[in-house]
């Protein structure tokens, strides 16, 4: 009986971490690229990510970049579909209300689309310095 229930356990752990493997996509190397490095509250950033995840959820299949500045203060630049080679691109501008000093741009995509919580789980992620710099 003992014997029954170690070959039972042992089935369980080998099935759960097969389901775990078919089910989590493919790591990513995601990295992006911003252009230019730094400048005053307000300029144009040109933002191009490479290496996301293709194979999830579409409703996962974008990514989302937002700015960070010296204060902590978060801001969400934009949201942009990942191509079928895992890049995209996007302009925006850095926050006019931006605090000076050193800031940081984020690329981030959920990978699994959660269907109880309605939306994108486990990221990817993706970030680079943006010094704000006084006009």
């Amino acid at each position: 009986m003992i014997h029954r229930s170690v070959r039972l356990a042992s089935a369980s752990v080998v099935v759960a971490l097969l389901l775990t493997l078919v089910a989590a996509p493919a790591e990513a190397d995601a990295a992006i690229t911003v252009r230019p490095h730094h400048g005053p509250p307000g300029t144009e950033v040109r933002v191009r990510g490479t290496g996301f995840a293709t194979a999830v959820n579409p409703r996962c299949r974008a990514a989302i970049v937002s700015f960070t500045d010296s204060a902590g203060v978060t801001t969400t630049l934009g949201r942009r579909f990942i191509a079928d080679d895992g890049s995209f691109k996007l302009r925006e501008d850095i926050p006019l209300s931006a605090a000076l000093g050193p800031g940081t741009v984020t690329a981030t995509q959920g990978v699994k689309y959660d269907t109880r919580l309605q939306r994108c789980i486990g990221y990817y992620s993706a970030s680079v310095p943006f010094k704000v710099t006084p006009t």
